[in-house]
């Protein structure tokens, strides 16, 4: 249905009725919206569901910044769990050949019995000792790391006799000095956190 009223189309009986009532009461000082309430109410609709939309995507991405941060601190501290027990083993094994107590040496064997090497033995290459598979398929010790806590794993470790040699600052050809080279792999709580470390130590 449409109306003309002066230059004015009317396309709806409530536009109509409003442009009526204005003509038959023009003391009244209330004139009707003509249609435009629905119009504002669509806008208004618009606008609150974008901003819902803008605080949702804000509120994601905080909480997955949130997520990604604990992970890392997570990470970070069973990486140092590791590296703690790793360090803890070398320790141990630099004191087993401390010249305190001779008898109680270990006895290298060029197997590798119980993961002590004799010098000449078939020493592994720096990038096999950093494989899974090395410690897996060949003799190691293990260390007790139960006193760190943590559910830690046991670190292995291996030590290869380098046999005699000069001490540092000695004269050529005093082999004063006995050297070994002690390799370290731990784990922290989870097996996939991996600290391997390696000295050489010295004893004369």
């Amino acid at each position: 249905m449409r109306k003309y009223v002066g230059d004015l189309l009317l396309t709806s009986q409530s536009d109509i009725d409003a442009c009526w009532y204005v003509l038959a009461h023009p003391e009244s000082n209330v004139i009707p919206s003509l249609g435009r309430t629905s119009r504002q109410s669509g806008v208004v609709l618009i606008v609150s569901l974008i901003m819902l939309l803008l605080l949702t995507l804000i509120a994601t991405t905080a909480m997955q910044s949130t997520s990604l941060e604990e992970k890392m601190a997570g990470n970070m501290r069973d990486k140092n769990l590791a590296f703690q027990a790793a360090e803890s083993a070398l320790n141990a094994a630099e004191g087993m050949l401390l010249p305190v107590l001779p008898a109680v040496l270990p006895t290298f064997t060029a197997a590798g019995t119980g993961g002590f090497y004799a010098s000449g033995s078939t020493i592994p290459t720096p990038t096999a000792i950093l494989t899974d598979a090395f410690w897996a398929a060949n003799p190691v010790a293990q260390y007790d790391a139960s006193g760190l806590g943590n559910n830690i794993g046991k670190p292995s470790y291996i030590i290869e006799d380098l046999n005699a040699a000069d001490c540092p600052g000695s004269a050529v050809g005093s082999l004063g000095c006995h050297y070994y080279r002690i390799t370290v792999r731990a784990t922290g709580v989870s097996e996939n956190t991996v600290v391997i470390l390696q000295s050489v130590f010295s004893t004369s």
